[in-house]
């Protein structure tokens, strides 16, 4: 039986940050986390170069050209969306063009025949793989799509054998959203990132479930 084995979602945005900022107990003192979190937080590092810190049911780091949080936990998709909102509310004018809306999966597979199979149904190996290569398989896939909406961007998809899993399936889809004018004008306030965050999520989130469920439902 096919089964998601480890599932994140991820919130990715390129722009001109402050690590500094981004401390447990500032965002205490915002309410966007809870006091008692702020002080149990798993502090990795605070720099003028980054940030880095946990609490248990999402990872936050901030370089100076990017942010991204990332949660494992089931359910907290919408909180850690929430938590973004909620920063970038407070810090609207933050220079910010780039956001990535990301899912990644591993799951099983009941054994290495149904493994290759998957494979090959994404990449024949019939023809020009046969014929120049002893055993071909599939080591990753990288897919690239047009915006289905009016953002621009793209959608990404990749696919490879998992690394946590065996015999297993990882699947990344990064729903890239840009709200630059110019590469070479500097990028707009962070404030139209979440508008595009907040008009985008559902359908985000649900084109990358039906992705994921059209890729495992591959025999």
């Amino acid at each position: 039986m096919r089964e998601i084995k480890q599932e994140s979602w991820s919130i990715v945005i390129r722009g001109d940050l402050n690590p500094r900022i981004f401390q447990p107990s500032w965002f205490a003192m915002q309410n966007l986390l809870g006091h008692d979190e702020a002080e149990s937080a798993k502090l990795e590092v605070v720099h003028p170069e980054v940030t880095h810190f946990s609490v248990d049911w999402v990872d936050i780091q901030v370089l100076r050209d990017r942010f991204a949080v990332r949660t494992l936990q089931e359910g907290h998709a919408e909180a850690m969306r929430d938590l973004v909102m909620g920063t970038f509310r407070l810090l609207r004018h933050t220079p910010a063009g780039i956001m990535g809306i990301n899912k990644t999966v591993h799951f099983s597979v009941d054994n290495r025949d149904e493994w290759n199979a998957i494979g090959h149904a994404l990449v024949p190996k019939s023809g020009i793989w046969n014929d120049t290569l002893k055993k071909p398989g599939t080591r990753a896939v990288l897919v690239q799509g047009e915006r289905p909406d009016e953002f621009k961007g793209y959608v990404l998809v990749r696919i490879e054998p998992s690394p946590k899993v065996q015999p297993g399936v990882f699947i990344e889809i990064n729903d890239h959203y840009n709200v630059t004018r110019d590469d070479k004008a500097p990028p707009p306030a962070i404030a139209e990132l979440m508008k595009v965050l907040e008009q985008a999520w559902v359908d985000s989130v649900a084109r990358a479930d039906a992705t994921t469920k059209r890729i495992m439902e591959i025999r």
